[in-house]
């Protein structure tokens, strides 16, 4: 199981297909629906109100190392690495450095009670002083730039394995369980409370597979910047769905299925580029009207705002 090809603008036949390529580069489709840039920068995650203070950003980045080990993903080896140990080695041979050049100080004093110059010995010591600091904190800023450019080159080519080894096979195991067991909800609350205690037990056992498939799509959106898979074409093909999104939820993913949902596991272009296409546009444009006429208002004022809310 793996997604279809989503990366064309909706039409009246299902067999004219156009890629992500042509969709970008065809001037018919407007500058404002082409695919926004999504890659991690060193603001990711950082508190407005302290910009200068972003912790939120070496966690996403641990987050990353830590999936990327446990899921043996096909990755650059600094990600297998990991940021903070890659930076914390590349400190330890700073630290060793210094120590090799603070003999250049003991070097100096030799060369004076030797009675020679030891000002190229000073040099060297003052030198190493005077950029130590310096050095720490562009080693530190290169380690991140450089884990965060292998994260951008591989965000899409780790999405996809996530979607293989996590997502899919997850799923498939979900569509087997509710063929197996034909018009059941999986909410355990409404289980237990309707005393059905084998039933609770089946939900119990079987909650791995929302767990799965919630860790795959918080896996991606690690990937990613935050402004990435904000509604439901993150997860499915057609517009319509209807209640508020819950991955972490076995009965959310029963639910979106029992709506008869496509659901499939796109990168954040592609996503974007589904969410801007006919079908969901159209979608919106309608609700937007509909809600228009009930509040007996402009529908075009209200489509405008329901567009900006998305950009």
């Amino acid at each position: 199981m793996t997604n279809p090809d989503f990366s064309r603008p909706a039409t009246d036949n299902t067999e004219e297909t156009m890629s992500s390529a042509e969709q970008i580069n065809n001037p018919a489709i407007e500058e404002s629906y082409r695919p926004k840039n999504f890659q991690l920068t060193e603001n990711t995650d950082a508190n407005p109100k302290y910009p200068g203070l972003n912790r939120g950003l070496p966690r996403r980045l641990r987050s990353i190392s830590q999936a990327v080990k446990k899921h043996e993903i096909n990755a650059p080896q600094i990600m297998h690495d990991g940021f903070i140990n890659t930076l914390t080695k590349a400190k330890q041979r700073v630290t060793e450095l210094g120590n090799q050049h603070s003999q250049n100080l003991d070097n100096a004093a030799l060369a004076v009670i030797d009675g020679e110059d030891p000002m190229k010995h000073l040099a060297r010591y003052t030198a190493w002083n005077q950029t130590f600091g310096s050095l720490t904190e562009r080693v530190e800023e290169i380690a991140r730039a450089n884990y965060l450019q292998a994260v951008n080159d591989n965000a899409d080519h780790i999405t996809r394995q996530i979607g293989e080894k996590l997502f899919f096979p997850a799923l498939a195991e979900l569509i087997a369980l509710i063929e197996e067991h034909p018009g059941k909800q999986w909410n355990l609350d409404i289980a237990v409370n309707a005393k059905d205690f084998t039933h609770a037990a089946l939900i119990e056992a079987n909650a791995h597979i929302a767990a799965t498939l919630d860790e795959a799509c918080q896996l991606r959106s690690m990937l990613y910047a935050p402004e990435a898979f904000t509604d439901e074409a993150a997860y499915m093909t057609l517009p319509g769905f209807k209640g508020n999104i819950a991955t972490d939820n076995l009965q959310w993913w029963v639910q979106v299925l029992d709506q008869q949902h496509s659901l499939w596991f796109p990168t954040a272009n592609e996503w974007h580029t589904a969410t801007h296409g006919e079908e969901f546009s159209e979608y919106r444009k309608a609700e937007a009207e509909a809600l228009a006429e009930l509040d007996g208002g402009e529908p075009v004022v209200v489509q405008n705002l329901m567009y900006e809310a998305r950009n």
